[in-house]
């Protein structure tokens, strides 16, 4: 037995180098063409592809239209919402209407007002001046030149006012006060006296002051002013 083994056969004639690689030649595969179905024969049409199955519009369709119906009905309601609240805001609201009239208070030829309303701790109501004069007589003789007669009225609406000479006082052009008194010179002389709420007080006062432009003043309980007119002297 030999020890080379079993006899090599070189080939007859040696593989030479490969074919240079050709761009412009067509590429033949050599496996099974892999875009035919197996057992289709070559030339043979192909199979149609299986139809896809329609889509399904329905659910997302419904669901579509519902959310869209969702948010009309939800913005439909906070503009109603708002709607009724600006009504019921402007419902609440009292409307302005028209001032009412302001009636001027009377006046004399001078134009001073012989009326005005007044208030007091205990009391409201209108002092008014009905009437005036300026006299240098009567008994005993003015010591500042002459008399002043007024004649007064008190209206109480609410409460009540206690009422008399020693009440009123007259400031003269240099703010010099002088003090009321009775007088014999004119009727009826105004009488101390508490005037109730509907009750009205009327009658004459005097001042002995110097003939001029007076202002005639009325003062509560307190003695604090509570109404003044001015009368043309």
């Amino acid at each position: 037995m030999s020890d080379r083994g079993p006899d090599f056969q070189p080939p007859a004639t040696p593989p030479g180098p490969p074919a240079p690689f050709d761009p412009r030649q067509p590429i033949v595969p050599t496996g099974p063409d892999r875009r035919v179905p197996a057992g289709t024969a070559p030339g043979a049409p192909r199979p149609p592809r299986p139809a896809r199955p329609p889509r399904r519009w329905g659910p997302t369709v419904i669901t579509g239209a519902v959310l869209a119906v969702a948010a009309l009905l939800i913005v439909t309601g906070v503009l109603v919402g708002r709607y009724r609240d600006q009504h019921a805001t402007a419902a609440a609201t009292p409307t302005p209407g028209a001032p009412a009239p302001v009636t001027p208070p009377p006046t004399d030829a001078n134009g001073d007002a012989t009326a005005t309303a007044f208030e007091a701790e205990t009391g409201s109501g209108t002092l008014s001046i009905v009437g005036h004069a300026w006299t240098t007589g009567g008994s005993p003789p003015p010591q500042f030149g002459a008399y002043l007669l007024i004649e007064i009225q008190v209206k109480v609406d609410t409460g009540d006012l206690e009422l008399g000479p020693p009440f009123f006082s007259a400031f003269d052009a240099d703010s010099q006060s002088y003090a009321a008194t009775t007088t014999e010179l004119r009727r009826p002389a105004l009488e101390d006296a508490v005037v109730h709420a509907g009750q009205t007080a009327r009658g004459w006062i005097a001042f002995d002051i110097d003939r001029g432009r007076t202002l005639v003043m009325l003062a509560g309980q307190d003695a604090r002013p509570i109404a003044a007119l001015k009368v043309e002297g």
